[in-house]
């Protein structure tokens, strides 16, 4: 090593115990939980290695009783497959972080097994919790998730079916406090997903669904309730919520965001931006902000036909005005709203950057391999 000229950490300042044993070889884990089931496995386990379909030697079998502290699961398309699943993570009660991307389980699953297990402490020392992608997910899903955790609960992101105002409110009702919650992102979608440019019959080739994720919709008013229930909140991202206008309505007097140290917008398209600039002048512990895709005018043509900037929805005011007397448009209206327009426009164009599609592009997709759950 001709070029090295300085060698740092070859006296340790001080000895100890290791918790445990961190690896990614799976044959090696596996080994470890036959020989030495005593061991605690820590870190995280990933199959998204670019092999795709998933192959043999990235599935793992987990024996009854293994100590797993993080655990990414990726699952079959049956998901009355879930229910045995879901209910043993309810067992785990080192489980730390639940990451769960494309899982097609039961709306209400979590909920009822959230419900019978959190007397024996199921799900409550959760850090981190996501959802993304997954199409049957439930409000209540999440927000048991949420209340079962709000004592060691960090970091919470949230796919855009979920981000809704009614999630907060009804965790605003709950009067809890979440003294070490820090990071919360709405509208969260998976790197890997906009990264994929799979068509639909590739995915269905390999036995994938696609899942369809509008943008998120919750308002102003929902915003503010965050603040009021996630009070220490430090970290804020934001991607593709259409129906967000004035971040200066997000400050009451029970929601200083006191605590806001990064704020990260994406195509948020409707927010002003003297509200916004209001609102980051009353922000006493902000450092960073990064904003993408924000302040644009409208699209052409957006304001004539009464669509949400950017997202490719909302009501002709044709519609609108004749709905006296045809109620039928009221319902079909939403799905006949979709508009091009070759301005901004362009076939290479990424998901970020197609404002005219109700629809996100293929690789938002729902992976949902068949057979036994594999560690992600």
């Amino acid at each position: 090593m001709p070029d090295v000229e300085q060698l740092y950490g070859l006296h340790p300042r001080y000895l100890e115990r290791r918790r445990g044993v961190e690896t990614s070889h799976l044959e090696l884990v596996e080994s470890i939980w036959t020989y030495m089931p005593h061991v605690h496995i820590l870190g995280k386990f990933r199959n998204r290695n670019g092999a795709f379909p998933i192959p043999p030697e990235n599935k793992l079998k987990i024996p009854v009783g293994a100590k797993i502290q993080t655990l990414h699961l990726v699952g079959p398309t049956n998901s009355l497959k879930y229910v045995p699943l879901v209910t043993g993570l309810a067992s785990a009660r080192n489980l730390e972080h639940l990451e769960m991307v494309r899982v097609p389980f039961l709306g209400g699953l979590i909920q009822h097994v959230v419900e019978d297990s959190w007397r024996s402490g199921g799900f409550r020392n959760l850090h981190t919790i996501v959802l993304g992608a997954c199409k049957n997910a439930l409000e209540v899903d999440l927000g048991y998730l949420i209340i079962t955790a709000a004592r060691r609960l960090h970091e919470v992101r949230i796919q855009p079916s979920l981000t809704k105002d009614g999630v907060f409110s009804a965790l605003k009702m709950a009067e809890l406090e979440f003294p070490q919650f820090e990071t919360l992102h709405l509208g969260y979608v998976d790197e890997f997903l906009l990264q994929s440019r799979m068509a639909n019959a590739d995915l269905v080739k390999y036995g994938l669904a696609d899942v369809v994720e509008n943008p998120g919709i919750i308002t102003d008013i929902g915003m503010k309730a965050v603040n009021e229930v996630f009070s220490c909140i430090k970290y804020l991202a934001i991607y593709n919520c259409p129906h967000l206008h004035n971040p200066y309505n997000w400050i009451s007097d029970h929601s200083r965001w006191t605590r806001l140290v990064d704020i990260n917008l994406v195509r948020c398209h409707a927010l002003k931006l003297d509200s916004f600039g209001q609102f980051i002048e009353l922000l006493p512990s902000l450092e960073f902000i990064s904003l993408d895709q924000m302040f644009r005018e409208p699209p052409k043509g957006c304001a004539r036909v009464g669509l949400s900037a950017g997202t490719g929805i909302g009501v002709s005011s044709a519609l609108v005005s004749n709905q006296n007397s045809n109620n039928d448009n009221d319902n079909n209206a939403q799905n006949n709203a979709n508009i091009h327009d070759n301005n901004h426009h362009h076939p290479d164009d990424s998901d970020e950057e197609n404002d005219f599609r109700q629809d996100l592009q293929p690789g938002e997709q729902q992976f949902a391999a068949d057979g036994n759950p594999d560690l992600l």
